[in-house]
């Protein structure tokens, strides 16, 4: 698109383009603008290197990005997007759902009871640990016969995909190529049901979903998701992290 306008294509041109491939402007991770390439020299040697060697924290990508961003799109939160949004959870459907996860949390350990919090009241304030619980554990259950069928289908592609790259082991070939083909799934029945090439809806096509496409790469490249995910080094009180910093700093001069 940038290319597009580069060359002096008119403006309805330009738009045919972003509608046929999904995207408005450019994009911070795929194509970048001249302004952006201006702005942040110094990513240039990131850039380089390429998304196969900077890893993505996988688990973030999915629990702080994809899923928390879905469940947005489906009970209508997102005003940006007007009446074209595709809103597809009832007010009525999603207290009902918060009521079933609620009810659970007097039977499971304490520890996982934090989770099961009333997702219509809270989901504001998931952190990516009650994501993972929603995506592998709950959401299958109470969304089924309650969402139509091509959501929870897609929705359904996501979770499997997640229960092979966030399982506490290694992952063998024909697990990352299965997880590679169930993310490519799902990525085609977003952009087929969720933004349906409208118009109005091309705001839904953020580069985060387009970045799990990169996801078993990444993994090849640099180990299994636990191996290098953020969350051992948020469980480190602040104090210990500056400490950390210092003598690192020490070390260095």
């Amino acid at each position: 698109m940038e290319e597009a306008r580069r060359t002096g294509n008119s403006k309805p041109a330009v738009r045919t383009l972003a509608l046929k491939e999904g995207l408005k402007g450019c994009s911070l991770f795929f194509f970048f603008s001249p302004e952006t390439l201006a702005r942040y020299p110094s990513l240039k040697y990131l850039w380089g290197i390429g998304s196969e060697l900077v890893p993505y924290d996988t688990l973030h990508l999915f629990l702080c990005n994809v899923v928390p961003r879905l469940w947005e799109l489906f009970i209508g939160e997102n005003d940006k997007l007007g009446d074209e949004q595709p809103w597809v959870i009832s007010k009525v459907v999603c207290e009902a759902v918060g009521r079933d996860i609620k009810v659970g949390r007097k039977t499971v350990p304490l520890s996982q009871a934090r989770s099961l919090r009333d997702i219509c009241k809270h989901s504001g304030s998931y952190k990516a640990v009650d994501w993972l619980y929603f995506l592998l554990s709950v959401g299958e259950v109470v969304l089924a016969d309650r969402i139509p069928e091509e959501y929870f289908n897609t929705f359904m592609l996501l979770c499997r995909a997640g229960r092979l790259l966030f399982k506490p082991s290694f992952m063998t070939e024909g697990e990352l190529q299965e997880a590679d083909r169930l993310i490519k799934r799902f990525c085609h029945a977003f952009y087929t049901h969720v933004y349906a090439g409208k118009a109005d809806r091309i705001r839904v096509c953020r580069p985060t979903v387009v970045v799990l496409l990169d996801v078993t790469a990444n993994l090849r490249s640099c180990g299994p998701a636990w191996s290098f995910w953020q969350l051992p080094t948020e469980r480190l009180p602040a104090r210990s992290l500056v400490s950390y910093d210092q003598d690192a700093f020490r070390t260095l001069r």
